[in-house]
């Protein structure tokens, strides 16, 4: 089932800041999400700002909440060593 076409709030969104918003469902905050997408920190602040105006959300969880809500999911995401070396 895709929100876009069903008239949900994500509808109202860019095609940029359903990507940011993919980033924040994906968990990742303004400064690590401007860079995987090439933009400034500044630009990725913008579109978070457009993007929870849009949705009517006073934050960036209000905003993950909603999108999850309208059917968005977490992306595949690479793992994460956990603790950064090898056994010792």
């Amino acid at each position: 089932m895709d929100t876009m076409d069903d008239g949900g709030r994500l509808v109202e969104l860019s095609a940029r800041e359903r990507e940011v918003l993919q980033q924040l469902v994906n968990g990742h905050g303004p400064a690590r999400f401007a860079e995987h997408l090439y933009i400034s920190r500044n630009t990725a602040r913008t579109h978070v700002k457009h993007v929870l105006s849009k949705l009517g959300a006073h934050s960036c969880l209000e905003a993950v909440s909603i999108a999850v809500s309208e059917g968005m999911r977490l992306e595949h995401l690479e793992p994460v060593p956990f603790g950064g070396g090898g056994a010792s």
